[in-house]
C-alpha cells in the first residue's frame, strides 16, 4: 500500500533577533567566545625537504665561512659563534620546512649544524693531510678528538651550538590571548 501523499509544510518563519539595546552589549555578544588562550603552530604551506635542506645548507656553508675567517684573521677560535651558526641553521631549515613538527627536520638541523663546525677544519687539516677528501674525514671527526684530548669547552661549545640547532628548527608555538572579558550582559527586557 502507497502512503497518501501529504501536503508539503509552510517553511517555518526565522524571526532575527532583535539586536541588544546598547552597544557595550553588542560587543559583548560578538566577543562571547571560550576565552582560554589557544595554542597554535605558525605555519602556512607544505614542508618541503628540499627548500630546508638548501636554506640549511646555506646557512651552514655560511656559517663555517664565517667562523673560519674569523679564526684565520684573529688567530683566536671564538667557539661562540659556532652557537650563533647553530641558531642560524636552525631558523633556516624551520623556514624551509614552514614550521613542519616532523623530527626529521630537527635532525638535519643538528646534522647540519655539525657538518659546519667540521668544515671549518677543513682548510687547515688540508695542509697537513694532502687531501680534500682526508681533509674532509679527518673535520668530521674533530669534535670527537677534543672530546678524547680534553677539550671539555669546546665539546660543551659544540653540544650547545647543536642544542640550539635542534631547539629553533622546532616550530613556533604562540599563546594567542583571548581579548579580557567584556561588560556583563545586560539583562533581558520584560516582554511587551
Amino acid at each position: 500500500m502507497s502512503e497518501p501523499e501529504s501536503e508539503p509544510k509552510p517553511e517555518a518563519k526565522v524571526e532575527a533577533k532583535p539586536a541588544p539595546g546598547n552597544d557595550a552589549a553588542r560587543v559583548y555578544d560578538q566577543l562571547s567566545f571560550d576565552r582560554a588562550p589557544v595554542l597554535r603552530t605558525v605555519a602556512a604551506g607544505e614542508p618541503s625537504t628540499a627548500r630546508a635542506l638548501l636554506l640549511g645548507l646555506g646557512a651552514a656553508i655560511l656559517g663555517a665561512a664565517v667562523f673560519f675567517l674569523v679564526r684565520w684573521i684573529t688567530g683566536y677560535e671564538l667557539g661562540l659563534i659556532s652557537i650563533v651558526v647553530g641558531i642560524g641553521i636552525g631558523v633556516a631549515v624551520r623556514t624551509g620546512a614552514n614550521g613542519s613538527s616532523h623530527r626529521g627536520f630537527r635532525i638535519l638541523a643538528v646534522a647540519l649544524a655539525y657538518l659546519s663546525i667540521a668544515l671549518t677544519y677543513v682548510p687547515t687539516l688540508f695542509r697537513v693531510v694532502g687531501s680534500a677528501a682526508g681533509a674532509l674525514f679527518v673535520a668530521l671527526t674533530v669534535p670527537v678528538q677534543l672530546l678524547v684530548s680534553g677539550e671539555i669547552m669546546a665539546v660543551i661549545i659544540v653540544g650547545i651550538a647543536l642544542w640550539e640547532a635542534w631547539r629553533f628548527s622546532a616550530p613556533q608555538v604562540v599563546a594567542v590571548q583571548a581579548p579580557p572579558p567584556g561588560p556583563p550582559a545586560p539583562p533581558a527586557p520584560p516582554p511587551p
